[in-house]
């Protein structure tokens, strides 16, 4: 940090702000940046769980270090571990949801893990084309439920006859 660019302001507050910036452009531009793993994705990784996906991480960097089978059966062994907590959470999340009695969870969930996108059936439009276009097929039933009209004269309705005096005239 050069001390030329320290703050030189008349008041306290200027020069804490001055301060205080550059303090924090020097620890942005040194410090290290470390990425970090997360699973927003998965529900039922909780935090217990991703700290032992890192530990089992670190047990299998040692072995890969000293190639010791104590350090490859302590890998193991929380690699057991760990499979078991994963699967009971992820069983633990499921019949979570199915307990929920919101049908929109439960059809949430089914839809994200079918393997094919949940899509429109194809239908053969009046005209005998097989069309799978949701404007199309609104546009046909619309035009068959409600186009259609019988041939029905509609009934007779008495009107009565206009009377030639306004209002005007009855009111003296």
């Amino acid at each position: 940090m050069s001390w030329d660019v320290l703050p030189t302001a008349v008041d306290v507050e200027g020069n804490w702000l001055k301060f205080s910036n550059e303090i924090t452009k020097l620890v942005d531009s040194h410090r290290r940046n470390i990425p970090t793993i997360r699973y927003p994705l998965i529900p039922w990784i909780t935090s217990e769980i991703e700290k032992q996906i890192k530990r089992k991480k670190n047990l299998w960097q040692k072995y890969l270090r000293y190639r010791s089978d104590i350090d490859y059966n302590d890998h193991r062994r929380l690699s057991n571990e760990l499979r078991m907590k994963i699967r009971n959470g992820k069983n633990t999340y499921e019949s979570d949801i199915v307990n929920s009695k919101n049908p929109k969870k439960i059809f949430k969930y089914v839809r994200s893990h079918l393997s094919s996108k949940v899509q429109n059936p194809q239908i053969r439009i009046t005209d005998g084309v097989i069309s799978n276009d949701d404007d199309k097929i609104a546009n046909n039933v619309f035009h068959e439920s409600y186009t259609d009209e019988p041939n029905i004269q509609p009934p007779q309705v008495d009107l009565c006859p206009r009377t030639m005096y306004s209002i005007h005239d009855k009111i003296p």
